[in-house]
């Protein structure tokens, strides 16, 4: 069985030889995203620490060279903490006399470099820059350019030939199981247009009728994509439910969340599942995990796939062109290119979600924070979907300071969700008139 530290992150990339060594300190008060932090480091072999605010960051570093153990080379600093935040934390550290070697402090933040340049004009030549949410590969890279390397990927098959080699599965049988359409959706979309055959279910239990009945009719899926969070059945239950059906023991259960932190994945695996994919997807860590699982078969017919000719991508390129909010290059890679799906999935994400931050905002208010929550997780996967970043990790950060019983932090995020979704409800209603 496949333990969860090894997949917990997907590390596609190489760390020189030499910077295994370095150090690295994490500081947040968030304790989830201190965990991220570590497990995404964990996943380069990079040696980490971590502590929860400013104050401890100092003493940490000097604690470490009063020691004499090996100095930190590098802090991720998170922006914003109570009491000392990563500024001021920032410039005390360069000032502190006891300091003795420096370390490159990156700072980590979801507000835009130009506003934290602004801000701390005095120390910005010397600071590096982060941008939230973090992906494994952003990381890697400003690590990497703050110790004056490059971002380099690995040279192993599955990598290189992933999106090749999705086509030896190609006429596949696969089960989408989601609650939100536009979730299933893209994957569904993406995984046709490779010649896999997609079924979908929009809850556990019609998932466990749907392996039920195909095994009446002598017939099995190639691999369930399963949805953890869903209403009348969850992905857990309906996991159990499936293993203990005969003949599902090798049949390949791949968690599908937004919930990608080390427990998450951890108990994913303890339920019975193979793997675990975090939302938003990216194609190629989605090609790469249903190719570990799934066996190759003959392909039934020629996958043809959608072709863009100089007019499509001109008015592509004048659609989407000035639409705030919105990360275009990163939600096209996410949708493997495909123009047409991404500009539908953005044209329809008022139907799901134009609300949702109202909701989320009535929740609070009447205390009913587990609802809050609830709303606040599928918001955040909804605006992933379409590289929203700023609503989905506004978003995120009331799903998180619920689950770690922060109430009275959720008042306080309330104005940035609300006007993250303005500007992308407007950036939609922009493309919806241009096409």
């Amino acid at each position: 069985k496949m333990k969860y530290k090894d997949i917990s992150f997907e590390n596609n990339y190489l760390v020189p030889n030499d910077l295994l060594n370095i150090r690295i300190l994490v500081v947040d008060d968030n304790t989830s995203a201190r965990e991220v932090l570590q497990g995404m480091l964990g996943s380069f072999s990079l040696n980490s620490s971590a502590v929860d605010s400013g104050q401890s960051a100092i003493e940490e570093i000097k604690r470490a060279i009063n020691n004499k153990e090996k100095h930190y080379d590098m802090v991720l600093m998170d922006w914003l903490m109570p009491e000392m935040d990563g500024y001021q934390a920032t410039k005390l550290i360069q000032q502190d006399q006891e300091i003795s070697s420096f370390p490159n402090i990156v700072i980590v933040s979801a507000f835009k470099k130009e506003m934290i340049t602004q801000k701390a004009s005095d120390i910005a030549a010397s600071i590096g820059y982060l941008s939230k949410p973090v992906s494994a590969s952003t990381l890697l890279d400003t690590i990497l350019k703050n110790c004056g390397r490059e971002l380099e990927k690995k040279e192993s098959e599955n990598t290189k030939n992933s999106i090749d080699l999705i086509s030896t599965i190609s006429g596949s049988h696969i089960l989408i199981v989601d609650d939100l359409e536009d979730n299933s959706e893209i994957v569904k979309e993406i995984l046709e247009q490779r010649g896999i055959v997609i079924t979908t279910a929009k809850n556990g239990q019609q998932a466990v009728d749907a392996v039920v009945n195909a095994a009446k009719s002598n017939a099995q899926f190639d691999a369930i994509l399963m949805d953890i969070q869903m209403p009348i059945m969850d992905g857990f239950e309906a996991t159990q439910h499936i293993r203990n059906m005969v003949g599902t023991k090798l049949l390949p259960i791949i968690a599908m969340s937004a919930s990608a932190m080390v427990q998450d994945v951890k108990r994913c695996l303890e339920a019975g599942m193979n793997d675990h994919i975090a939302k938003p997807i990216d194609v190629q860590n989605l090609f790469t995990t249903i190719v570990k699982w799934v066996k190759p078969k003959t392909p039934n017919t020629e996958v043809t796939r959608k072709q863009d000719n100089n007019n499509d991508k001109q008015k592509f390129d004048i659609a989407i062109a000035n639409l705030p909010g919105l990360d275009i290059t990163t939600a096209l890679k996410s949708m493997d290119g495909d123009k047409e799906l991404l500009i539908k999935m953005i044209l329809r994400f008022p139907k799901n979600n134009a609300t949702t931050a109202d909701e989320i905002c009535k929740a609070i208010e009447e205390n009913n924070f587990s609802n809050a929550q609830k709303l606040a997780h599928r918001l955040k996967g909804g605006a992933g979907n379409i590289a929203a970043n700023d609503l989905s990790f506004a978003a995120s950060e009331i799903e998180i300071a619920i689950r770690n019983g922060d109430f009275k932090k959720c008042n306080s995020l309330l104005q940035p969700l609300t006007q993250s979704m303005e500007i992308v409800l407007q950036s939609v209603k922009i493309l919806y008139e241009k096409t």
